[in-house]
């Protein structure tokens, strides 16, 4: 439905100072390239899961770059 080129892959990102498990998905939707990222992190029984998007890697990298334990 309007979405082309769809590249779904399993990777890994630096969150919180860790390599954590993601999902990158890239598609065209009506001619707007979409670039997102979704971790899941799973610590002393809680979960989490972040989702990001930016139109570049870097952008994304940057995003979660903002992330800080909580102290």
């Amino acid at each position: 439905m309007g979405a082309t080129d769809i590249v779904c892959e399993r990777s890994t990102a630096t969150l919180l100072g860790e390599e954590v498990p993601c999902i990158t998905l890239k598609v065209n939707y009506l001619g707007t390239e979409i670039n997102m990222l979704m971790t899941f992190i799973i610590k002393d029984n809680y979960s989490a899961t972040i989702t990001v998007q930016a139109a570049t890697d870097e952008k994304i990298s940057q995003l979660l770059s903002f992330f800080v334990p909580i102290q």
